[in-house]
């Protein structure tokens, strides 16, 4: 689906991680017949970035105009993008299980992280400096660039160890528990959780109702 204008209302970011936000780009991970893919084509990635802050609006106007002279490169960029959210869900996973994560995924990761560093260079900031890469700010996977270095951050930081999935059955969105106890349990309260809690309520009243009528 292309999620559109008015549509991308869908983005939320909840996850703590700007890797974490783009893994959630999924609805109802868990249940294949209600499973939305909210990146339906390069403008929805370009979008999404934008909106996390990834990069300013200037260089998303570049890049939908490269987009509109490039499609077929375009659409390999959107199908790069999408393995590398799930590589990126399968390893963050496996650190929260405590397991070791598929060696496949790892591969494809390190992939990305090779592209990634090798032309890393040192830029200004004001009398500071930052690394940032290199190469070409108008090339379609740029768009990439700030997901795999937030990727980074979080698999080398005590972070990953925070790592959770939201316990509704079908959500599978991830964040980072930063919470008092670690005693976060899903993506949002007012998503999630509001439908934990009618659930809940649900139950309840069904209880009541049969206690009171044997």
């Amino acid at each position: 689906m292309t999620t559109g204008e008015t549509d991308r209302r869908l983005f939320r970011f909840v996850g703590g991680r700007l890797c974490l936000d783009f893994v959630n780009t999924m609805g109802n991970y868990h249940d294949p017949t209600r499973r939305s893919d909210y990146l339906g084509d390069y403008a929805d990635l370009v979008a999404w970035c934008e909106l996390a802050g990834a990069f300013e609006p200037t260089r998303a106007a570049v890049l939908l105009q490269v987009a509109a002279n490039s499609p077929a490169e375009a659409a390999a960029v959107l199908t790069r993008a999408r393995e590398l959210r799930q590589a990126i869900r399968e390893v963050s996973l496996a650190a929260w299980q405590g397991q070791p994560a598929p060696a496949t995924d790892v591969a494809t990761l390190n992939t990305f992280v090779t592209e990634h560093f090798t032309p890393m260079q040192l830029v200004a900031i004001g009398r500071a400096y930052t690394l940032e890469r290199g190469g070409d700010p108008a090339a379609l996977d740029a768009v990439l660039w700030p997901i795999v270095g937030s990727a980074v951050e979080l698999l080398t930081s005590e972070e990953l160890g925070r790592v959770k999935e939201c316990e509704d059955d079908d959500c599978g969105w991830l964040f980072v528990d930063a919470s008092r106890g670690s005693r976060r349990r899903w993506c949002a309260m007012d998503d999630c959780g509001n439908v934990a809690k009618a659930r809940r309520h649900r139950a309840r009243v069904r209880e009541s109702i049969f206690n009171t009528y044997p």
